[in-house]
């Protein structure tokens, strides 16, 4: 039986489509530049990693990453990821972006644990 977690769909979808344009936006063309994977913890959270082959992030950026209106992009809302923040936090779901030595294929990679359904 699938794992079920405390997140309202629709808001879930929003969190995953954000990350993936993202992902899809920043990656390169080759095969298997994005991976999504969803695994279940033994602490019955679920964790989902949406992971690309994007250049890594600055630090500088990195910081800023999840606030209202900063964007790389001169018409970028800014909006994405601090809307996937504000949603994980409403179903106390923790985000967080990792980055991964350079030895690493898939370098930029952002999770999402989330609680288990009640």
């Amino acid at each position: 039986q699938p794992p079920t977690v405390r997140f309202d769909p629709d808001h879930l979808r929003r969190v995953l489509v954000n990350l993936l344009d993202n992902a899809a936006r920043h990656a390169s063309d080759a095969p298997g530049a994005i991976q999504v994977r969803l695994t279940l913890r033994r602490d019955r959270r679920v964790k989902l990693q949406v992971a690309s082959d994007g250049a890594p992030i600055a630090p500088e950026v990195e910081r800023h990453l999840f606030e209202p209106f900063f964007s790389t992009r001169s018409r970028g809302s800014g909006l994405g990821l601090y809307i996937c923040r504000e949603l994980c936090e409403r179903y106390a779901a923790r985000i967080d972006y990792l980055q991964h030595p350079a030895s690493e294929r898939l370098r930029n990679e952002f999770v999402v644990v989330m609680e288990p359904a009640a």
